[in-house]
């Protein structure tokens, strides 16, 4: 995340301002004069600011003046659609699901299902569910998990009956 700092100096002469390397980064306001725009660049750590002012013709130098601040993890959610009902014996399906970090989805599946990466395939009548994760990283807090169930329903069964041989029988029979 970003924010903005606009230090001052009693004398009205310009502020420098300084940032952490590899935690932050701090550069002028293009529009703003004085005023600086820092950019958190790690999810841990502490961005430690430092405003100078290195005095001028009619003022000394002022003291510098510093301020810790903390970068936390930024939090991330996840995208994952309401899944269709089915039937036992349909074929095999994809799910996908996104992070709003842009890191990779992980996917679990229980009930009446098993999972092979993101293709899911159906065991048996009943239910199933896919649980959607993404656990974090360096940067971002794990995300909260996204369940989506749907319901598997019986196949239908057919019945074919055949009198054929029956038939053949009769026919022989009267010969």
């Amino acid at each position: 995340s970003s924010f903005q700092v606009h230090p001052t100096a009693s004398s009205g002469l310009a502020v420098a301002l300084a940032g952490t390397a590899g935690i932050c980064s701090v550069t002028a306001d293009p529009v703003q004069l004085g005023a600086f725009d820092v950019t958190m660049l790690a999810g841990t750590g502490t961005c430690h600011l430092t405003a100078s002012q290195p005095g001028g013709s009619n003022y000394n130098a002022a003291t510098d003046v510093s301020s810790d601040v903390a970068a936390a993890k930024a939090g991330q959610t996840i995208t994952f659609d309401p899944l269709a009902g089915k039937v036992f014996g349909d074929a095999d399906f994809g799910v996908s699901a996104s992070a709003s970090s842009g890191l990779t989805v992980a996917f679990a599946a229980s009930g009446d299902c098993t999972l092979s990466g993101a293709t899911v395939h159906i065991t048996s009548a009943g239910n199933c569910a896919i649980t959607a994760s993404q656990g974090g990283n360096g940067n971002y807090s794990a995300a909260t998990e996204v369940e989506r169930s749907f319901a598997v329903a019986k196949a239908p069964t057919t019945v074919a009956v055949s009198f054929v041989e029956e038939r053949e029988r009769v026919i022989r029979q009267q010969q």
